[in-house]
């Protein structure tokens, strides 16, 4: 794999700042984007820039609509999901935030989570438990900033509505053992949702194989545009309250003797209100493919080849 070939990939590289070229650190925030995501993002901008769904039948509508189903495919396969399991979002803080408030929790529940959580975790179910009168829980770590599974079982029991946990912290690297705390969460009839922002850039992933309920990750950590992902699990998705309503999320609306009727789709759809950031798909879809032919293991190796 010849590393200097691939940073010719990235425009961004070869602009120069006072006669030097960069050495970009900041990836953890937001990725650079290789020269076929921007090619995808302006053929979508010069060439097809119509709207994708059934709000128009035109030839750009036709084309995006497709590109958009092509992108989503591309994704859920990337990680090892079906395609009516991805919600297209504007951030991993949405994603994150569309299942804590789309859920039912009551007073008498709890919420777990871990203190090496990103704000964008704690938060959403800070403020769900503030609202519901639930119990926020949060697991400690320890000197090196890790956290053994066992932590989360003592604070997970049959009251625990979801046990909410980051994948790799983005301020200590901690990668958490994810797998052990799903199946605890599972074992107690609880719901497991994942921040995998700082994770899925760097390390192949399997949806099946983890078994969390939802995962929530950003695209422009991973070389792509700006936009969220959020994964659940079919049945679930499909059991999730409303979170954003509007044009593209319903089948039909009847106004019969002065009242509305409104037949709403099915998941993923539902959850996509209004026009959606049709570049940013098309374009995520381009970074999937980009990862795909460099190869995530071959990733991970020159990462630790760094360290």
């Amino acid at each position: 794999m010849d590393w200097n070939n691939i940073r010719q990939d990235f425009p961004a590289l070869n602009i120069k700042s006072e006669g030097k070229i960069p050495i970009y650190f900041d990836n953890a925030c937001n990725t650079l984007r290789p020269a076929c995501v921007i090619e995808a993002i302006r053929e979508y901008l010069e060439e097809h820039p119509g709207c994708a769904g059934k709000r128009s039948s035109h030839y750009f509508s036709k084309t995006t609509e497709q590109k958009c189903r092509e992108a989503r495919e591309k994704l859920a396969s990337f990680i090892g999901a079906n395609s009516n399991e991805i919600v297209w979002t504007k951030n991993t803080t949405e994603s994150i935030n569309l299942v804590a408030n789309s859920l039912e929790i009551k007073k008498g529940q709890n919420i777990v989570c871990s203190i090496l959580d990103h704000h964008s975790l704690l938060l959403p179910f800070y403020k769900k438990c503030s609202e519901s009168g639930a119990e926020l829980r949060i697991v400690e770590c320890n000197k090196e900033c890790k956290i053994d599974a066992e932590k989360f079982a003592e604070k997970v029991d049959k009251n625990t509505a979801v046990v909410a946990i980051t994948h790799a912290s983005n301020v200590a690297g901690t990668i958490l053992p994810v797998k052990e705390i799903v199946k605890i969460a599972h074992e107690n009839d609880t719901l497991a949702l994942v921040d995998g922002a700082q994770f899925v850039p760097h390390k192949a992933i399997d949806m099946k194989k983890l078994d969390a309920d939802f995962y929530c990750f950003s695209m422009h950590k991973m070389l792509g545009p700006s936009m969220g992902v959020l994964y659940g699990k079919e049945a679930l998705l499909e059991e999730l309250n409303l979170f954003m309503v509007g044009g593209d999320t319903i089948r039909d609306v009847v106004y019969k003797d002065g009242k509305l009727f409104p037949e709403f789709l099915p998941a993923p759809k539902k959850f996509e209100a209004g026009l959606q950031n049709y570049a940013g798909i098309i374009g995520s879809g381009a970074a999937v493919e980009y990862l795909k032919r460099i190869g995530m293991e071959n990733i991970e190796k020159q990462e630790w080849r760094l360290c």
